[in-house]
């Protein structure tokens, strides 16, 4: 549920800050976004928690992250790291060592992952054998990362 806008005035209302505008939230809200880059330098920002608290009737236990909260922004950190960590992974592997094309998928198989902050589910690719007909020691799924 997003907090209801108020009315204010719009000029002197925060001296030498400049005017306000004529209808404001009385809630700040905070999005907590995750940018990830890559070896190849592609960055991706993905939102992980957003939360927001009273501007005006704040109250002691309003003031930073609850504990319920602190958990679930972790918990949601740490799933979206692994994600992403797993993603890369998986492409770095999916790479022939002999000709360097990607390999072609042949399924995906889900993994669980347990975690300090609870498990995580992946999909974890399983590679057909490459076009070129080559043979190579990596484990064709997240086997080495989970």
């Amino acid at each position: 549920m997003s907090p209801r806008p108020t009315c204010a005035p719009s000029k002197g209302a925060r001296a030498g800050l400049g005017e306000r505008p004529a209808c404001y939230s009385a809630f700040m809200q905070w999005t907590i976004i995750l940018e990830a880059t890559t070896g190849w330098g592609e960055r991706t920002c993905t939102p992980v928690y957003t939360f927001s608290r009273p501007t005006l009737d704040l109250k002691p236990e309003q003031v930073g992250l609850t504990l319920a909260e602190a958990k679930t922004l972790l918990a949601g950190l740490q799933a979206q790291l692994i994600r992403q960590q797993a993603d890369e992974y998986a492409t770095c592997r999916r790479v022939c060592p002999r000709c360097h094309q990607m390999q072609p998928v042949k399924e995906y198989q889900p993994r669980v992952l347990d975690t300090l902050f609870g498990p995580v589910h992946l999909d974890s690719p399983r590679w057909q054998v490459c076009r070129c007909r080559c043979r190579w020691d990596h484990p064709p799924t997240f086997e080495g990362f989970c």
